[in-house]
C-alpha cells in the first residue's frame, strides 16, 4: 500500500511539475503578440500542457513569455523564455492585441476577454510593459470613444506613435 500511496503521489508531482511554460507545454493559442528589438513577445492567452492525453485543460497563461529571433535553442528553432514580470494586477487576456512601441522600448496591452470574471472597476484600462525596465505600467481606461474589443486585427506604425484594432468576425 505504501508503494501504490509513492507511485501516486510520485504521478501527481510530476503533473505539477510540468505545468512549465518553457519545457512542458503542448500548445499556445489566443494570445497576443508583438515584436520589439527582434524578441518576439507572447502575452496571455490559453495554454495545454503536455501530455494532453492525461490532461486537457485549457489553462489560462499567466506568464509573460518572449524568444529571442537572434538566437536558436537546441533545436534549431528561437529559444522562449518566460522570466518576465508579470503580477497579478496586470490581466491575462485572450483574444486582445498588443501594440508595439519600438522607439519608447515598451508594448500596450488592450482590449481583450477574460477567462474569468473581469474586475468590477477595471473597464478596459491600457497597460503598459516597458522592455528596458522588466516593468508593467497602468495607464488607465482609454477615451470614452475607444471601445475594447477581441479577437479582431489590431497593427501598429511604431515610427509615427499609431495603432488601431478592428472588432473580429
Amino acid at each position: 500500500m505504501l508503494l501504490l500511496t509513492l507511485i501516486v503521489a510520485g504521478l501527481i508531482t510530476t503533473a505539477y511539475a510540468q505545468k512549465d511554460p518553457v519545457g512542458g507545454f503542448c500548445r499556445r493559442f489566443g494570445h497576443q503578440t508583438t515584436v520589439i528589438d527582434r524578441k518576439l513577445y507572447i502575452d496571455g492567452g490559453f495554454i495545454n500542457y503536455s501530455p494532453m492525453e492525461i490532461d486537457a485543460t485549457n489553462y489560462t497563461n499567466d506568464f509573460l513569455s518572449y524568444l529571442d529571433l537572434d538566437h536558436n535553442g537546441s533545436r534549431d528553432m528561437p529559444q522562449l523564455y518566460a522570466n518576465l514580470s508579470k503580477n497579478s494586477s496586470v490581466p491575462s487576456v485572450h483574444g486582445g492585441v498588443l501594440w508595439g512601441d519600438d522607439i519608447n522600448k515598451r508594448f500596450y496591452l488592450f482590449g481583450g476577454e477574460y477567462s474569468q470574471q473581469p474586475p468590477a472597476d477595471s473597464g478596459s484600462p491600457l497597460w503598459a510593459y516597458d522592455v528596458l525596465n522588466n516593468r508593467w505600467d497602468l495607464f488607465g481606461p482609454p477615451p470614452a470613444f475607444v471601445s475594447a474589443v477581441s479577437y479582431g486585427a489590431g497593427v501598429t506604425i511604431s515610427e509615427r506613435g499609431r495603432a488601431t484594432t478592428t472588432a473580429g468576425g
